[in-house]
């Protein structure tokens, strides 16, 4: 055993209380303030909330989809041929603009001047790694059309939507 002198046990002493002092990083402190306790309480009550914002108004985007390629419209035909198509897939760019407002994304600005369509005829998205970056195009461009795999037809309420925005569905195999 190692005897330790005075000055010794004394520095060993104010090194330990200096450690003590010292915040870990492994340990939580669980006094939550009053305005952290707020925040949690406005999470709980708007995740629901933005939820049921958003099934409400993909329900209304699935029956105007349902629609705009049903009750004699032809779903072959451009958009531009067809004014009540038109009008019905106008109104579920407005409701995708909505579910896009619910998810975060307020506004997108675009900067730069927006080419005419026979001056640029394709946009490409690529390589996209989510669902929302078809919901940013549609956003920023209205109701382009698009390519996705064909599984994507069979989804019970978004497949109806991407049949009335004239998506080109391909089999992958």
């Amino acid at each position: 055993q190692v005897e330790l002198t005075a000055s010794s046990k004394q520095l060993l002493e104010k090194r330990l209380v200096d450690v003590e002092k010292r915040e870990n990083p492994f340990t939580y402190d669980d006094n939550l303030s009053l305005w952290e306790l707020f925040k949690c309480l406005l999470g709980i009550v708007s995740v629901p909330v933005k939820l049921i914002l958003i099934t409400l108004l993909l329900l209304i985007c699935y029956i105007l989809a349902k629609l705009a390629t049903s009750c004699g419209f032809d779903a072959t035909k451009p958009l531009s041929e067809s004014a009540p198509r038109r009008y019905l897939m106008n109104l579920d760019i407005m409701l995708i603009r909505a579910v896009a407002f619910v998810l975060g994304v307020y506004w997108i600005e675009v900067e730069g001047k927006r080419a005419k369509t026979s001056e640029a005829p394709i946009v490409v998205f690529a390589p996209h790694s989510t669902m929302l970056d078809a919901w940013v195009a549609i956003h920023v461009m209205g109701l382009p059309s698009g390519i996705a795999k064909a599984s994507l037809a069979k989804l019970p309420m978004l497949g109806t939507i991407f049949k009335a925005a004239q998506l080109i569905f391909v089999d992958r195999k």
